[in-house]
């Protein structure tokens, strides 16, 4: 899962760095919170964060999904920034060659969602 900060710009230059850095601890906390043992989470750099998922699969993955994505939008809404979430979700049925990869056809399905106007999910099963 590829997760992108919209409008995180927006936050910084209105409401100074220190929002922006608080915005960024809010959402983190927000994935962890959300996710499982099993999970990892990491952030990419600026206001791009990933989630591996590895025991979600083809048939679950939209819960999860679902369940992260409305509490990141919870957490802006009680704290009135203008931020909504670009996220690419890449299921694997069976790993891919290497991260990179895996990483790359998350951010793909993530630029998808932010050419469409944004704030949406789109994932996508490879087999």
């Amino acid at each position: 899962m590829y997760i992108d900060c919209d409008n995180f710009k927006e936050v910084n230059d209105e409401l100074g760095h220190m929002q922006g850095d608080d915005l960024l601890r809010e959402v983190a906390e927000s994935i962890v919170e959300q996710s499982r043992l099993t999970d990892t989470v990491a952030r990419l750099g600026g206001d791009e964060f990933a989630l591996l998922c590895p025991e979600t699969g083809p048939a679950n993955h939209k819960q999860h999904i679902d369940r992260i994505r409305a509490s990141l939008l919870d957490r802006m809404k009680t704290k009135a920034w203008p931020v909504t979430f670009s996220i690419g979700v890449a299921v694997f049925v069976r790993p891919p060659e290497s991260v990179d990869e895996m990483i790359r056809h998350a951010d793909d399905l993530m630029y998808s969602v932010k050419r469409k106007g944004k704030n949406g999910v789109k994932s996508r099963i490879y087999k």
